[in-house]
């Protein structure tokens, strides 16, 4: 099935370069930020005074050919959010994964057939993440970034423009 990793701070990704597939790490981490840098997905700001930034954990996925060999490493940042600190009805709904069943895609491509449509799969990198957050929601410096500060030496952290996966109130 592959290899998983969880990188929740720097020194578990300073860990990781005694990898042999670390440079392919390093290309899909870069790969996954750079995707929320060009769609404004984030923005480097000063944390508010008062406001609390939520972690952020890489998921690192060594990817299998059907032969066993090693194919792909794929990387997602996603928030931590700590589960002692949210209040159900709160801060969240009922949690929801956007991946549909087998059943659900059959339906889908009955349909097409009854309707004499033709359908088609497409894979949208991060297509999850093209909803707003229903509140402003701070991140802190993901594994793999620096961390940066204002000139006053406030630290800064990464404002969400659209919805991350981890979070609560991610769209359903």
């Amino acid at each position: 099935d592959g290899t998983d990793i969880a990188v929740r701070c720097e020194s578990d990704f300073r860990k990781l370069r005694g990898y042999r597939r670390y440079a392919d790490i390093v290309a899909a981490v870069r790969k996954e930020y750079e995707g929320f840098d060009t769609r404004a997905r984030w923005v480097l700001r000063p944390l508010p005074a008062g406001a609390k930034a939520l972690p952020c954990t890489l998921l690192i996925k060594v990817k299998l050919n059907p032969n066993g060999s090693e194919d792909v490493v794929k990387a997602r940042c996603v928030v931590s959010c700590p589960k002692t600190s949210l209040r159900p009805g709160v801060d969240h709904g009922p949690v929801f994964c956007p991946t549909p069943e087998c059943v659900c895609a059959r339906a889908v491509i009955k349909h097409g057939l009854d309707c004499n449509k033709r359908v088609e799969v497409i894979d949208v990198p991060q297509a999850f993440l093209f909803g707003a957050p229903d509140r402003h929601t701070y991140v802190r410096t993901p594994p793999g970034r620096p961390r940066c500060f204002a000139p006053d030496g406030t630290p800064m952290a990464y404002y969400l423009n659209a919805s991350q996966y981890g979070l609560p109130s991610a769209p359903r």
